[in-house]
Formats: structure tokens, sequence, C-alpha cells
């Protein structure tokens, strides 16, 4: 598997297809690598070169010393594809937090990315916008709050289980690794609307399932207004 150094970091990565070929880049989502996307590998690679970081801290990519606002991901991203030599992207396909980290890479108001994808930014089920809490979510981080850390490591690993998949059953805490931890304290309380400074001309293009729970398809409509050039696809599941 290829490797490079992005700022001291060791970053595992995976470029697929013949270099003559139009170039793709894909983030996979949260706790997840580059083989998140192994279904799409083969018939994407008869079109695409793609390129699908473990982004740090994930798969096999070493993590960073202390976690990372979303905003830090953006950067790396940005050095990556610069120590790539990548010129050109015909496309960007993100799941979840990749493509919460691609929305701010190329929509957010300090975006500095070297290349513009040509057709945009392809989301599946991005996170980023947070759903609106249910009375148990509340209750459960208000307790959660006040509780010493102490008194937590004292809790069962089946109620973790339990009280982390009511808060969200996506970003999986309890098996989180020291770094996801410490950058989940960071992101979880990031809006993307509010470091947009106007919509976007990069097209977007959302898919979304129709019972997706940790991401709810009401927050497409929310994602539809940070792009001039945007749509959503509803999938039934």
């Amino acid at each position: 598997m290829p490797q490079v150094t992005i700022n001291q970091i060791q970053i595992n990565y995976q470029q697929i297809g013949r270099p003559s070929q139009k170039s793709a880049l894909l983030l996979h989502g949260w706790r997840g690598s580059w083989q998140s996307f192994s279904p799409l590998v083969q018939p994407l690679s008869q079109q695409y070169q793609l390129i699908i970081p473990d982004l740090p801290g994930f798969g096999q990519s070493f993590a960073p010393a202390k976690g990372w606002p979303t905003n830090r991901f953006g950067e790396f991203l940005a050095d990556f594809l610069t120590s790539l030599e990548i010129n050109e992207l015909d496309l960007v396909i993100g799941h979840s937090f990749g493509g919460k980290v691609a929305t701010y890479s190329w929509l957010g108001k300090q975006a500095k990315m070297p290349v513009v994808p040509k057709k945009g930014l392809f989301l599946i089920g991005p996170s980023g916008i947070p759903a609106p809490q249910t009375k148990l979510v509340h209750i459960i981080k208000s307790v959660s709050s006040l509780v010493p850390e102490l008194l937590k490591n004292q809790i069962s690993p089946n109620w973790k289980k339990y009280l982390y998949a009511q808060i969200d059953t996506d970003l999986d805490y309890a098996h989180a690794t020291q770094f996801q931890k410490d950058t989940l304290k960071l992101i979880l309380s990031e809006d993307l609307r509010q470091l947009m400074s106007q919509p976007s001309n990069i097209p977007l293009n959302l898919f979304w399932g129709e019972t997706d729970h940790a991401s709810p398809v009401q927050l497409a409509y929310e994602w539809l207004k940070l792009s001039y050039q945007s749509q959503v696809f509803v999938v039934p599941q």
C-alpha cells in the first residue's frame, strides 16, 4: 500500500486505475478506511484513477498527537493533493464524515484547495449539520456532563453502548481510539452552515438513505442551501 508523509504524519492511501484516466478522490466516513469503498472500486476504476486515503487517525494512517477539528482535516487534504501532484480532479466522493471534510475543504470560508473538482462533490449521507436533539438525547448529554470521569469508567460496556447509541449510532464513541475521541469532542458542536460565507458554485450532489437514522433525510434539504448547483437523490431502503 503506498504511503506518504504529510506534516510528519504517515498516511496510507490507494491509487487505483491508469494515470491517463481522470482522477476521483474518495473520502471515507467515521472510523472507516479506504476499504469502505471496496464495492465502488471495480466499477469506478474503469473510468477514473481513484485516490483513496486513510484519513489521519483512521485505517492504517498514523494518528496526530491531539484531536483535530474539521478545518485541520481540510488543511491535510490540501497538502495531501499537493504532495501527490494532483493537478486535476473530476469529482470528489465523500461518505458521512468524509462528506463533511470534503464540504469544508471546498465550500468553506477559508477553503484553499489546490484543485477544484470539475463535476463537483458527490456526498453520501454527509455529517456536518446537526440533527435536532430528542429529549432523551438532551437528558443523556446533560447528565453525562455532570458525571465525573471516574464514575463513567464504572459503567458496564453494554450500558455505554446503549447510551452512545441514543446520542449517535454512527459515531460509535465507545469503540473510538483516543485520537478519535478527542476529535469527536471538537467536531460534534460544529455546524457547516456557520462555516459558509455564501452558497458555492461548486456542484453539490447529495445521496441520502430514506431511513438513515444517523443523518436523517430531512437534513438533505438544509444541505441544498450550501450550493447554487445542488440536488438530492433519496435512496429507498
